[in-house]
């Protein structure tokens, strides 16, 4: 029976996450991660043309940026990523206090995962990964309670915000063929489910071969986005980038420590928590599959598996505790606050210079996004008195859906490219006749794509090209307009 308290804890604990987040985004004045403009133009051009041009292995991310896009409201995309950053927050809450029937063990993993500031980021960024766990753990949770039809639902949206769980409906599949052998489960319901399981790669299959012909395509790209990405933390900028990943998540290691000792602790248990054990092995492998021996060190595969991490954590503490003297207050359950209190205090402070490291790195987007809406009024000033003539642009990608957005009204005349296609396609600025180039050389990674744009920029390159620079207009400290002529 749900009692009164249990009511109003869920909706106190989940509106406590979401205001935490939207506090969070309020000091940074409203500010949208440059990933996320990309989502709300797909939205765009889907609602205005009928043409879906995602990536079709974020389907229903996809889906949610139609929102801002139809309501012309880009900030309700990281508002409405707050919600579901919250709910898995209130899911974890829940398997916690489910297994360990402890709520201050339940409290303190709760604010462990809000505090954190890789969290933060990726409800900031919009990233699929927040939606993604976010079911991931609602199927964990009644997969948990033997919830075979609530678990799979959970588990087929989590599919459907990023293919990295296909490996997980794998493992469901297996798990219902078990129990249908073992005579548990129907035969009807055996086949309902296996259909069920069956609906995200099909749809992400399908999407592929509507959008490219290539039903892998999307599975490639990732894999190819993934290691390029990793580019970055190579040579000399690899100490530095390690040093900051390990002072940004080594709290992931306190919890790897005691997860460790939870997957000792709870082997005699290993059958209820079956669940738990193959999605904390799975989801490590589904997501780090995309980059088969070449793993960069990327933020967002982190998430999920930190969550499992804290499971563990909480297990090992209750496990711990039943082996302890129950009267001793910390370890006593009618004792939460003596639980959650050091444990939220300690990992804020923990948390601390992992959140200076985030603080620098959307300040340094912000330093060129802020540039964007000056850039596109001046593209838009250059395409309204060229009359028909077409605008070749040359700009970062994490800025091109950005400006894209802004200038969507003149989206016939206006072709922006980038430096990694370019390199991709080892060609030049003549040969994709670039007429103006957003030159913000820091926001250019450390990426063989950047140093060939700079020696394409260099006085020697344009020549080779038969090209200069007519004409230079300075946006900012950050940011410069340069004209390309011939």
């Amino acid at each position: 029976m749900v009692t009164p308290q249990a009511r109003i804890r869920i909706p106190v604990l989940f509106l406590a996450g979401f205001l935490y987040f939207v506090f969070r985004i309020y000091l940074h004045d409203w500010y949208i991660d440059t990933d996320a403009w990309g989502f709300i133009h797909y939205g765009q051009v889907l609602l205005q043309e009928g043409v879906f041009v995602a990536d079709s292995n974020k389907l229903l991310v996809d889906l949610v940026g139609l929102i801002p896009a139809y309501l012309d409201c880009p900030i309700l995309f990281p508002l409405i990523t707050a919600v579901f950053g919250s709910a898995a927050c209130l899911a974890l809450y829940e398997l916690i206090l489910y297994l360990t029937g402890h709520r201050g063990y339940a409290l303190a993993g709760w604010g462990i995962i809000l505090l954190s500031p890789v969290l933060y980021w990726l409800v900031l960024a919009c990233n699929s990964v927040v939606y993604a766990t976010c079911f991931l753990m609602g199927s964990l949770y009644f997969f948990t309670r033997e919830d075979s039809h609530k678990g799979s639902t959970f588990l087929v949206l989590a599919a459907l915000s990023r293919p990295e769980p296909f490996v997980l409906i794998v493992f469901a599949a297996g798990h219902f063929f078990w129990q249908w052998k073992q005579k548990v489960l129907p035969t009807v319901q055996f086949s309902g489910l296996l259909i069920k399981l069956a609906l995200p790669p099909v749809v992400w299959l399908a999407a592929n071969f509507y959008k490219t012909g290539n039903v892998f395509y999307s599975f490639q790209l990732a894999q190819t986005y993934t290691k390029s990405t990793g580019q970055n933390y190579q040579g000399a900028d690899f100490p530095r980038h390690l040093f900051e990943v390990l002072s940004t998540y080594y709290f992931n290691y306190v919890a790897l420590a005691f997860c460790t000792i939870g997957l000792l602790f709870c082997l005699k248990k290993i059958r209820r928590l079956r669940f738990i054990y193959g999605f904390l092995v799975l989801s490590t492998l589904g997501y780090w599959v995309l980059a088969p021996f070449d793993i960069p060190l990327l933020e967002r595969y982190l998430l999920p598996i930190f969550f499992y991490l804290v499971i563990f954590a909480a297990l090992t503490f209750n496990e711990v505790g039943s082996r302890w003297n129950p009267s001793f207050p910390p370890l006593n359950k009618k004792n939460s606050l003596a639980v959650i209190l050091p444990v939220l205090f300690l990992t804020l402070f923990i948390h601390l210079p992992a959140h200076s490291v985030i603080e620098r790195i959307i300040t340094f987007h912000k330093g060129f996004d802020q540039d964007i809406p000056k850039v596109a009024d001046h593209l838009r000033w250059k395409l309204s008195e060229g009359g028909a003539k077409k605008l070749n642009v040359l700009a970062s990608e994490r800025r091109a859906a950005h400006l894209k957005y802004l200038l969507y009204e003149y989206h016939s005349r206006l072709s922006i490219s980038s430096p990694r296609g370019i390199y991709l396609n080892k060609t030049s600025f003549l040969e994709e006749e670039v007429e103006w180039i957003v030159y913000a050389p820091n926001d250019l990674y450390p990426m063989d794509s950047a140093f060939y744009i700079f020696d394409l920029l260099s006085e020697e390159g344009l020549k080779k090209q038969g090209m200069h620079v007519g004409k230079t207009i300075k946006i900012s400290e950050n940011t410069q307009m340069l004209h390309l002529v011939r």
